[in-house]
């Protein structure tokens, strides 16, 4: 189930990315650790690989090469954070996109992708050990909890997203 949830983090964090790729681009600029002209190339290589990821792990479950692909990928934005975080660029938007997304960098994000990283280790060990079949049926049940319980963590973030607007505007009129 947390392959599936992991697959489905990638492909939402791709599509944000897509469909905001001119926000996404200008907080790319923002880490200022891209030169301006390789800063669309590297944006759609890191797409890319996060549409490839999600759609992999969905279709063929986690392998060596995703546990790699994906503790490669994570720090690869683990480092960009820690390396904005010391410079003192605090203010910029994480750019991590979907559920993911964060309004300023900080150490919270670098614990974050560790724990990702991490994880997606542990699901590789367990399922690499892990030598049985399971049957499609418990496949497709384990495919919509997963998909449940992505949408209800999608739907706390906006709900907290929410709270914390709340609070602002409170704050405003006090």
């Amino acid at each position: 189930m947390f392959q599936n949830v992991l697959a489905f983090l990638f492909l939402s964090t791709f599509l944000h990315k897509a469909l905001n790729y001119r926000e996404h681009i200008r907080i790319m600029n923002a880490y200022q650790m891209v030169p301006a002209r390789f800063i669309v190339p590297s944006f759609i290589a890191f797409a890319a690989a996060e549409l490839a990821l999600g759609l992999s792990l969905l279709l063929r479950g986690i392998t060596v090469y995703h546990a790699v692909s994906l503790c490669s990928l994570l720090s690869v934005y683990t480092f960009a954070i820690g390396f904005n975080l010391m410079r003192g660029h605090r203010h910029i938007n994480c750019g991590c996109g979907g559920i993911l997304e964060n309004e300023q960098l900080n150490w919270g994000l670098v614990l974050r992708n560790l724990l990702l990283s991490f994880s997606v280790v542990v699901l590789w060990k367990f399922r690499s050990s892990y030598a049985g079949e399971i049957a499609l049926i418990h496949k497709l049940e384990l495919f919509m909890l997963s998909l449940i319980l992505f949408s209800l963590l999608y739907l706390f973030k906006d709900l907290f997203q929410i709270k914390k607007k709340l609070v602002r505007l409170m704050k405003m009129f006090t």
